[in-house]
């Protein structure tokens, strides 16, 4: 399976980021938000993800809005 992370400010372009899986027999993925998708005046980040399963079936989470804080 592969993992996208899409990340972008409020009213802006998502950034896709691949996903890295922290260990080869878990189900746990890791991506850096991009620091230019970090800084903006509203303080706050839309993610969502995109798997690609063997078969090429592609899953999709719903968008998620979480906040930055230093």
């Amino acid at each position: 399976m592969v993992v996208w992370l899409y990340a972008g400010p409020p009213g802006g372009s998502f950034q896709a980021r691949p996903m890295t899986r922290l260990d080869s027999d878990s189900k746990v993925f890791t991506a850096l938000i991009p620091a230019e998708v970090l800084q903006n005046a509203a303080r706050q980040v839309r993610i969502y993800f995109k798997g690609v399963g063997t078969a090429g079936r592609e899953l999709y989470s719903e968008i998620y809005p979480i906040p930055v804080s230093n």
